[in-house]
């Protein structure tokens, strides 16, 4: 799942897992008050990582998610539970990572 340029989202309750060479969901370009709360990712394998941030310049918040076996691609190793990428005001808070 990817957003672009959205304003005031919420992305809530969701589960992601089974993902092979994509990302769990990202938002990216000027997306401004989102919030992530309370989302269950698994057995993801990118090499972006399980929530990706990318060009954001306003407010966005990534919390009280868990996180379970995150992995990168076979050439990157370890994955990235969050990669947040040239974004100024990302809060990335109160998440649970196990085994990434």
């Amino acid at each position: 799942m990817k957003f672009h340029t959205c304003d005031t989202v919420l992305i809530k309750g969701n589960v992601f897992r089974h993902i092979r060479n994509a990302r769990g969901y990202g938002l990216t370009i000027s997306t401004k008050i989102a919030e992530s709360p309370a989302t269950f990712l698994a057995d993801i394998e990118s090499i972006n990582g399980a929530i990706y941030l990318e060009v954001n310049h306003e407010p966005n918040v990534v919390d009280n998610n868990i996180l379970w076996d995150i992995k990168g691609t076979s050439s990157q190793g370890n994955g990235y539970g969050v990669n947040v990428d040239t974004n100024e005001e990302c809060v990335v808070a109160h998440n649970f990572f196990e085994d990434t």
